[in-house]
């Protein structure tokens, strides 16, 4: 099996070249909306290209979550992650076709853009998050648990709640 790690910002051709020669994509800092709108149709476009259906192919997504009871802190947490990625080249080109341009050219990063990329909060938002990735076309939602901060339940709650779906 050949999974082609595909980073968010290495737009169409890309993803083109994936749906026609890999069995899938991994991807990071993409949103749901992006994958159906974007990641979706230039992988279905490779597998036409190669006379091959999307059926098998997997499209994973990590999908970043957090299961606290300060989701405050964790939005602090993510928001930072957010940060360094929104000012690496290829990610921000991911980020301003995702309708996030206007917000990060004003220097922000809001918990609606937090909630769009990621899970934080109680189990019913873990859970969402998930949904909505697969709602989106991820065949295979990968949640990355993460911490870092006082009300941050733990990485095997966060995966329980994440699996609950």
């Amino acid at each position: 099996m050949t999974i082609g790690i595909v980073g968010a910002g290495q737009l169409g051709r890309m993803l083109a070249l994936a749906g026609e020669r890999a069995d899938g994509v991994v991807l990071w800092m993409c949103s749901p909306a992006y994958i159906r709108d974007h990641v979706i149709p230039a992988i279905t476009a490779g597998r036409e290209k190669a006379g091959k259906s999307l059926e098998g192919f997997e499209i994973v997504a990590a999908v970043p979550v957090c299961l606290t009871s300060d989701r405050h802190a964790g939005l602090a947490v993510f928001r930072a992650t957010v940060e360094r990625y929104s000012n690496l080249p290829y990610y921000r080109k991911m980020m301003d076709a995702s309708g996030f341009a206007a917000e990060l050219e004003a220097g922000e990063i809001s918990d609606a853009m937090l909630d769009e990329l990621s899970g934080i909060g109680d189990a019913e938002q873990v859970r969402e998050v998930i949904r909505r990735y697969r709602d989106a076309g991820v065949t295979l939602p990968c949640a990355g648990p993460f911490g870092g901060h006082q009300g941050a339940a733990g990485f095997e709650k966060t995966l329980e709640a994440a699996v609950a779906t």
